[in-house]
């Protein structure tokens, strides 16, 4: 027996061999959303001049973490904390808002490059949505 990500027993398959598969539509476009969510904010850390530094989309856990370059004064304050959350929630608000469209392409090297409108491109291996507007609600930012 082979063994899944998630601890699932799978049976051996062969080369050639048909499977079937079924997708949990529900689960699949909240695994998208959140993915898309992970785009976006991530493009909202960076015009805010932080480097993305770490990330997970899965439910209950989803966020993404960053490093800034120079010393970011908000961050040492509750009030500027909160300013540096506020400039995050805009951004991503008003991306939402245009529906700012997710694209893709190849790189020469093979790599898929995911493109959120003219805000943000990264490589990435995940699934997003078509849109920003097809991400689930974002609630707070942490330190």
């Amino acid at each position: 027996m082979t063994r899944s990500a998630g601890d699932l027993p799978l049976p051996d398959f062969t080369v050639g061999q048909s499977v079937e598969v079924r997708i949990d539509l529900a689960a699949r476009r909240t695994y998208a959303a959140l993915h898309t969510a992970g785009h976006l904010i991530e493009a909202a850390g960076r015009a805010q001049g932080w480097t993305h530094a770490a990330n997970t989309h899965f439910p209950g856990q989803a966020r993404i973490e960053f490093t800034a370059a120079r010393p970011d004064p908000r961050l040492d304050t509750p009030e500027g904390l909160e300013e540096a959350t506020e400039a995050l929630r805009t951004y991503v608000a008003k991306a939402i808002a245009e529906d700012a469209p997710v694209t893709w392409e190849y790189d020469a090297e093979g790599r898929r490059i995911v493109h959120l409108a003219g805000l943000h491109s990264a490589p990435c291996g995940g699934g997003p949505t078509c849109g920003a507007s097809e991400t689930l609600p974002i609630s707070s930012c942490r330190r």
